[in-house]
This record gives C-alpha cells, sequence and structure tokens, in this order.
C-alpha cells in the first residue's frame, strides 16, 4: 500500500483509495487483512461467474452470489454509522451503506 501523500486518488483503483484515505483516517485500521479478504472475494467471484459468458447472466450471477451467498445486505436498523461505512466493519457484519457495499 503506498503511503497516502504518494496516493493520486484520480489514477487509483477505487479499492485502493478507500483503503488508502481509510489510513489516513483510522491508526488501527488493518488495511493488510482487509486487502486480503477482497483479493479473496474478488478471486472466488471471477470464478464463480467464469463459466458465464453472457454479460448480464454474469452480473446475475455475481448478485446471487455477493447478496445470497455470501449474505451482503443494507444497513437498515443500523445506528452507529461508522459500522455500515468503515470497509473492515462492512466485511465483518456483511451489512453496509451502499457506497460501502
Amino acid at each position: 500500500m503506498t503511503s497516502t501523500e504518494q496516493l493520486d486518488f484520480s489514477q487509483t483503483p477505487l479499492c485502493e483509495a478507500v483503503i488508502g484515505a481509510t489510513l489516513a483516517i483510522r491508526a488501527d485500521f488493518p488495511a493488510l487483512s482487509v486487502e486480503a479478504q477482497l483479493a479473496a472475494l474478488v478471486a472466488e467471484a471471477r470464478d464463480y461467474v467464469s463459466h458465464t459468458e453472457d454479460a448480464d447472466m454474469q452480473l446475475e450471477k455475481l448478485l446471487e452470489l455477493f447478496y445470497r451467498q455470501w449474505g451482503f445486505c443494507g444497513a437498515s436498523g443500523v445506528y452507529n454509522l461508522s459500522d455500515a461505512l468503515w470497509i473492515d466493519n462492512v466485511l465483518k457484519t456483511r451489512r453496509g451503506t451502499a457506497v460501502s457495499l
């Protein structure tokens, strides 16, 4: 992970930019763990949709994987907003805002 001073947010993948910004805000942010978890999820998702060539079907399968199999959902009723925004919390609870999901 590049330090936030060296990170060009306009040229950086969204996920890396979010991790970089979070590191600048939270000293306790487990960046390496989050990166590993996200990499594992991406690898699983790529494998899951790779057997289908139709782009619409790939999207359907990805949504099924994300919401049904992995159990991600909106954070309705969550009163501590940080629980629904911080990516490490979202990965733990599988609940987040539209932006964090």
